[in-house]
């Protein structure tokens, strides 16, 4: 039927294609591409930077992990070195006085403290310069009572009365005097800059004065025998002074503690008549008079 149509049309007759694009030649196609754009210069966050850098470089972890470990341990030993130091100084502070008089004990410096004006309430006698009275520091406490290491400097009152300490200082025993230390040269109760005397200064002291305790301002303030086992008392008043060292003595033949003590018995007119060091029990409450540290 087609074909009949067809050959009635003419034998010229082209029929219509369906699709004119089904014949054409896609290889031939052209195809315009997109404007060009440029690519964004994003740059990767640091972190980014680093984790890339670090998985480039392909380090092992146990290279990391020693770097890690190394730089620890530097800032742990500046660290600690600086502790250390700090834990010194203060040690140092602490006990400048102390290993100082370590020295003093072997020799006497050859210079005169007396080339300087004394602090105030103290005296120049021969090279040294002390205190012009007994110590009256501290809180008074009943002589029936022990001193003890409790963080307040504790003394006895002649006779238990408070106005004998105004007058002539307070008793105290060796451990209290020494602060409960037992280095010869020692701060103990002094005030900064002074120390409880060694024995070499005592004598010393005592052949400057050569009998005359006018400078020296002696009282005679007694002492209290709290170590005796009976009938403990406060005894000597008006008649003598007693004096604690800062050194120790060891009498093997008894169980009790034993420090260096001075005795000086004087007039009325203020002269010595005696002078003594004795090893007298640590219990004994005696005066302290301070000296003037070297530096």
């Amino acid at each position: 039927m087609d074909s009949e149509n067809n050959q009635s049309k003419g034998s010229n007759y082209v029929p219509p294609k369906p699709n004119e694009i089904a014949d054409a030649d896609i290889n031939n196609l052209s195809v315009t591409p997109p404007p060009y754009m440029p690519p964004l210069d994003i740059a990767p966050s640091t972190t980014v930077q680093t984790v890339v850098s670090a998985k480039s470089s392909n380090t092992p972890v146990w290279v990391w992990i020693l770097l890690t470990v190394f730089v620890v341990g530097v800032f742990g030993a500046i660290g600690w070195s600086w502790y250390n130091s700090m834990i010194l100084a203060s040690v140092t502070k602490n006990n400048d006085q102390s290993n100082y008089y370590d020295s003093v004990q072997q020799s006497t410096p050859n210079i005169s403290q007396c080339s300087e004006t004394p602090p105030a309430n103290s005296v120049c006698i021969g090279d040294r310069i002390w205190l012009k009275q007994n110590l009256n520091e501290g809180v008074m406490i009943n002589s029936s009572e022990p001193q003890t290491n409790n963080g307040v400097v504790e003394k006895y009152c002649y006779d238990n009365d408070p106005l004998k300490c105004d007058t002539y200082g307070g008793l105290y025993q060796w451990d209290e005097a020494m602060q409960y230390s037992t280095r010869e040269g020692d701060q103990g109760i002094c005030p900064i800059g002074f120390h409880v005397p060694i024995e070499t200064e005592w004598n010393n002291l005592i052949s400057y004065l050569n009998g005359d305790l006018n400078d020296f301002n002696n009282l005679f303030g007694g002492y209290y025998n709290k170590g005796a086992s009976v009938n403990a008392s406060f005894t000597g008043f008006s008649k003598a002074n007693y004096y604690w060292s800062s050194a120790q003595y060891d009498n093997k033949d008894s169980t009790e503690s034993y420090a260096r003590g001075i005795e000086i018995y004087a007039s009325y007119n203020n002269t010595i008549d005696d002078y003594n060091r004795s090893s007298l029990p640590k219990d004994y409450a005696l005066s302290v008079r301070c000296v003037k540290n070297w530096m």
